[in-house]
């Protein structure tokens, strides 16, 4: 018996990982007057029947459909009615929620959590979430218990056992730990979250990381930092892009008028009015010479010269010549073209995959694109072919 209770226990939270891990690839796409959900390929998960759509958070999004208000998980079937008359999105299990002008928290099933009593109310991080009485922010854990005082004229979520307070009007920002001490002083305009040990500030105008001591990494030393992507942090200083690592060292130095985030181990940077790509080292895999260029997908990547679409790979050969008009940046995996008044579609490897036919073409949204041919609207698939007010 034990062994079968085990068992089930084991499936049930198989279930709930898999729902919770589909739920996070859905997102929000409008239909004419109506909104549903996308999965990860574009293609529609949710029907498009909701008059408000929330993204999801946990198996569950915030939707208004014929003026009641409720949550749905990743199936659209669980409708869990909302009692009060608004609400986020759900952290660590619990959601605010208001009624009139105060704030509390509810679970995944709508019950009432911490009573509805607050002037402000923040989602939850790391067991804690900021609220505010009496003027004033502190802190709450789960039970609804206070367990920092509201004694702050500004308070942020925790965030690796710390958290950026402003403690009155002549301090600037400082970091307590999940006991309300002060671990780092008031002392900065502006601070980030810490992740993976460190966090963005700003002081006497300039910007930098430092530890959870205090400590500066990245010397207060630049104009701008970034959040860190793929281990890397875009700099500027003296109108000049560059890249910083975890350990405060300058990867890359700064020498570009503009600099992208990483993804996928490629940065788009700009010189001018021409963009290229670079790698981590800093090596330009893709020349700075291009109008536009896309971000990798796979082994090519779209950009833009004399106000056409190409294609190259990573050994920078040119898999599609450039011979098609630019008429919008790509949308998921196709971009909208146009010649001689027509329009198709073209996907990333520079290929015509829906031929030049429409007087007019939108961007693909859940799977569907809405064409117009011989003054008539109607909606095709990724082959082209009609799936809706077809004649």
């Amino acid at each position: 018996m034990k062994q079968l209770l085990s068992f089930c226990w084991l499936i049930a939270v198989v279930l709930l990982t898999s729902l919770t891990s589909v739920a996070q690839q859905l997102t929000p796409f409008a239909f004419g007057d109506k909104y549903g959900f996308k999965d990860a390929k574009g293609n529609e998960a949710i029907k498009a029947v909701y008059q408000e759509v929330h993204p999801f958070s946990e198996n569950r999004a915030y939707v208004v459909v014929n003026g009641k208000k409720m949550f749905i998980d990743s199936t659209g079937a669980t409708k869990i009615l909302l009692k009060q008359d608004s609400a986020s999105f759900f952290s660590e299990g619990l959601c605010v929620v208001r009624s009139g002008s105060t704030y509390g928290y509810i679970d995944k099933l709508g019950t009432l959590k911490v009573p509805v009593q607050y002037e402000e109310a923040y989602p939850f991080y790391e067991g804690h979430a900021v609220v505010k009485k009496a003027g004033k922010y502190g802190y709450i854990d789960k039970s609804g218990k206070l367990v920092i005082a509201c004694t702050y004229r500004m308070a942020y979520g925790f965030s690796e056992g710390l958290a950026a307070v402003i403690k009155d009007s002549v301090s600037g920002i400082g970091y307590i730990d999940t006991k309300g001490k002060f671990v780092v002083a008031c002392q900065f305009e502006k601070g980030g979250n810490f992740v993976q040990g460190l966090a963005a500030v700003k002081k006497s105008g300039k910007s930098g990381f430092i530890d959870k001591a205090g400590k500066p990494v990245l010397s207060l030393d630049y104009d701008w930092v970034s959040a860190f992507s793929e281990g890397l942090v875009r700099v500027l200083k003296n109108n000049k892009w560059g890249y910083a690592g975890l350990d405060g060292k300058i990867a890359i130095e700064p020498q570009y008028d503009y600099a992208d985030d990483f993804y996928q181990g490629y940065a788009k940077v700009r010189n001018g009015r021409y963009y290229g790509i670079i790698d981590k080292t800093g090596k330009i895999v893709v020349p700075i010479a291009y109008e536009w260029a896309e971000s990798f997908e796979g082994d090519y990547i779209m950009v833009v010269k004399g106000g056409k679409w190409g294609c190259l790979n990573k050994n920078r050969d040119v898999i599609s010549s450039f011979k098609y008009n630019v008429d919008r940046p790509f949308s998921g995996n196709f971009a909208v073209i146009s010649t001689n008044g027509q329009y198709g579609y073209l996907n990333r490897k520079g290929e015509l995959v829906i031929p030049f036919q429409f007087d007019y073409a939108y961007d693909f949204i859940a799977g569907w694109a809405e064409v117009v041919k011989d003054e008539h609207s109607f909606y095709i698939d990724r082959t082209g072919n009609c799936v809706r007010l077809c004649r």
